[in-house]
């Protein structure tokens, strides 16, 4: 018998880090930076900007159906394009080439 194995050109993954702790998240990126560096397509859907600051090197922002930008990580996850998304003040900062998000919650407890 002869095993064959698929060779997938492109991998779509609907929130796969979704209810899971911080190290399985850590786990999931990892694997899936592996398998877009053997030349697979990665394409996911992420609530998280974080994650998706690690995980991708393009991000599109949708909000009620509708784009409000695609590009590369450091055009897209700006400080107006997250307020915009999310509706409530965000500070954006970078730390070894990764950009992290982050909410400020002072605003959110003043509403």
């Amino acid at each position: 018998m002869t095993l064959t194995f698929q060779q997938p050109k492109v991998l779509l993954l609907d929130e796969p880090t979704s209810h899971l702790d911080l190290r399985n998240k850590v786990l999931t990126v990892e694997v899936l930076r592996s398998i877009a560096s053997r030349g697979i397509i990665v394409i996911t859907t992420e609530h998280d900007p974080n994650l998706a600051s690690v995980l991708a090197d393009r991000v599109l922002l949708m909000k009620n159906g509708k784009v409000i930008s695609y590009g590369k990580v450091k055009d897209v996850l700006s400080r107006e394009n997250l307020i915009r998304l999310y509706e409530t003040d965000i500070e954006v900062f970078e730390k070894n080439g990764v950009r992290y998000v982050l909410p400020i919650i002072s605003d959110l407890l003043s509403q």
